[in-house]
């Protein structure tokens, strides 16, 4: 049986139970995801602190990790548009993935992220709350830049 641990990019259906009941159908397959209560909500960021301390926990009966880096560093994909986290912090983050491998070796690791976009809308539902005043303007202002900077 393979066992994976699986840190998904957000709390959402789509990220979090759809993967886990895909992995029940598959024979051979056991799919270890952290527990619901640390994955955060919207703009409340996931315990990545926790999370890390689950992976380390599980990762020595584990054959593959597939990680979201969004989760793991920032909290899930809508806190990695909107953190406060300090780019050293970020680094110190991201070093967990070298102990993670230099403790498990055999460990086949998936890291995984999103690029970051830039809606074309007023909405500060899923981006920092001054996008409400300024996301169209910002998003029309990097359209710009980009049709210039590619002549």
């Amino acid at each position: 049986m393979a066992k994976i641990i699986y840190v998904p990019l957000d709390e959402r259906a789509c990220n979090y139970i759809f993967p886990q009941s895909f992995a029940r159908m598959a024979d051979g397959v056991e799919l270890l995801v952290p527990p619901r209560e640390y994955m955060g909500e919207m703009k409340i960021p996931a315990d990545y602190k926790r999370i890390w301390q689950w992976i380390f926990q599980n990762a020595p009966d584990c054959e593959y990790a597939i990680l979201s880096v969004d989760t793991l560093v920032y909290g899930n994909i809508i806190n990695s548009r909107i953190h406060h986290r300090s780019r050293e912090e970020c680094e110190k983050t991201l070093d967990n993935f070298r102990k993670l491998k230099k403790q498990n070796p055999a460990l086949r690791i998936h890291a995984f992220n999103l690029v970051a976009r830039v809606a074309a809308s007023n909405d500060s539902h899923e981006d920092p709350d001054y996008w409400e005043n300024y996301g169209k303007l910002i998003w029309r202002y990097a359209y710009l830049k980009d049709k210039i900077d590619r002549g």
